[in-house]
């Protein structure tokens, strides 16, 4: 665990604060060299990317004070510090962003279709990748303990290094979708992939997370894992459908 990077005097650099940034612009640069190889027009693409940026903040958010806050929710909805800083659910930013882009499609840019969007799935996976290492360095949504040979040293305990599981995973996921973008495979497939393999992934990493901030249901299910199975029964019936139309 390495919260604290850089430290000189007042000036400080933390690892968490750095690794989302580092992830928010290296997504934006696939993002671009996607647009570029495949030779997308993709109109706005900065004030998109902007919005998206702050929805998706947001959504994030709004995710860990409904979850995660517990007895400090109303401490955090009103300091900027968390507005400003760490404290956030990926689902959230997740589904904010979804929204956002649906908004998008239909009110600001209609040309902007599912063969387009399909540009930002890599630098999801990617930028979400590095995003866990930070989580990792600062010591936050960690594994439980284990006795296991594979394990780190963090708050005390030999714990699952859950954070570099989903980190190597989501790698992966970037790997495959891109793949898949250049084989020129229908974009519906491709979007229902990367929903489908990270909610399996994420309900199983779930079981290895040893902290209890994300929120626990029934003694049973966090938070993310009831997200998971939601997104898991949405993107099916949508292929469901869109199979007995097609016939």
């Amino acid at each position: 665990m390495q919260p604290l990077i850089i430290s000189f005097g007042e000036f400080k650099v933390y690892s968490y604060p750095l690794f989302i940034g580092f992830a928010w612009g290296l997504a934006f640069q696939i993002t671009q060299f996607f647009i570029n190889k495949l030779d997308i027009e993709f109109k706005r693409f900065k004030l998109f990317t902007l919005g998206l940026f702050v929805v998706s903040w947001v959504g994030a958010k709004v995710f860990f004070l409904i979850f995660s806050s517990m007895e400090n929710f109303r401490h955090h909805l009103i300091s900027s510090y968390f507005w400003l800083g760490g404290g956030f659910v990926f689902y959230g930013g997740l589904l904010a962003g979804v929204l956002f882009v649906i908004f998008y499609c239909m009110f600001v840019d209609k040309t902007l279709t599912g063969d387009k969007l399909i540009v930002l799935l890599p630098a999801l996976a990617y930028g979400h990748a590095i995003g866990r290492i930070g989580c990792l360095l600062a010591g936050c949504c960690y594994g439980q303990e284990t006795s296991s040979f594979f394990s780190i040293q963090l708050h005390g305990a030999s714990r699952y290094p859950v954070q570099l599981y989903e980190s190597i995973l989501l790698v992966i996921l970037g790997v495959i979708v891109t793949k898949l973008i250049f084989k020129k495979n229908n974009h519906d497939l491709i979007i229902s992939f990367y929903f489908i393999y990270y909610a399996v992934m994420r309900f199983i990493l779930e079981f290895f997370r040893g902290d209890q901030v994300r929120g626990i249901f029934f003694n049973l299910l966090s938070a993310s894992q009831i997200v998971s199975i939601f997104i898991l029964t949405l993107v099916i019936i949508y292929l469901t459908r869109k199979r007995i139309y097609r016939r």
